[in-house]
């Protein structure tokens, strides 16, 4: 997954910790119990999408969490994070080749 991608699915994840906890400000009884669950859930699922996913796909360094919004630039080797890389350029199918292919017959 790209960092720019897991960024997006972890502000995402953010959003659903901040309604789930104001859910349980205004729940009582066993349903704010489940909405603690969620965030508690929600905010483990948060941190692994960063750690995992969260580093330049050229270098791997884990990208800082600080102004990640705007980040799109790694700033330990300088690549963009929305190129792709020699890794995965090698490993996409070749373009169809329809140069042998006969036209269609009228």
């Amino acid at each position: 997954m790209k960092p720019i991608k897991a960024r997006n699915y972890g502000f995402i994840l953010l959003g659903v910790v901040l309604l789930s906890a104001i859910a349980g400000i205004f729940l009582a009884g066993p349903l704010r119990n489940i909405a603690i669950c969620i965030s508690a859930i929600t905010i483990v699922a948060y941190v692994l999408l960063i750690l995992m996913y969260w580093r330049c796909p050229n270098c791997g360094e884990l990208l800082p969490t600080t102004g990640m919004w705007g980040i799109r630039i790694c700033p330990y080797c300088g690549q963009r994070l929305n190129e792709n890389t020699k890794q995965e350029n090698s490993s996409s199918a070749p373009p169809n080749d329809t140069s042998d292919v006969p036209p269609p017959s009228p």
